[in-house]
């Protein structure tokens, strides 16, 4: 629970921290397969009223984690995004990237699911968001 918070925390500090004259902060919310779609649904819910634009990249992922830091600096170059987020699911865990391609960072967090069932799925996509 506590790394969950950690990593909300992280994400909303990074998407809050643009100045407020700013431009929006453009973000790419890469959706891979279709269990991303509730995922996606709640970082767009927590996000709409904060300085950000939110564009959905559509496309499978490469199968390793540097490809996928690849991947990601190429979105950020071709949607001028400064972040990039994606989702893994295993059977035990969402696990949340956010790439910022131009510091040369990345956050990666596993969030446990639990109980199997709808509701403790929920429950993770609400905390992975």
């Amino acid at each position: 629970m506590l790394a969950t918070m950690r990593a909300f925390l992280s994400l909303s500090i990074l998407l809050v921290t643009t100045p407020l004259h700013a431009a929006p902060m453009r973000a790419v919310l890469r959706r891979a397969v279709a269990a991303d779609d509730a995922l996606l649904a709640r970082v767009e819910g927590q996000t709409v009223d904060l300085a950000t634009e939110r564009m959905i990249h559509r496309g499978t992922l490469a199968p390793t984690l540097g490809a996928q830091l690849r991947e990601a600096r190429a979105l950020s170059k071709r949607y001028s995004a400064r972040v990039v987020i994606w989702f893994r699911h295993t059977a035990r865990a969402l696990v949340v990237h956010v790439a910022v391609p131009a510091d040369g960072s990345a956050l990666v967090r596993r969030v446990a699911l639990g109980e199997r069932g709808a509701a403790a799925r929920s429950a993770a996509a609400e905390a992975a968001a």
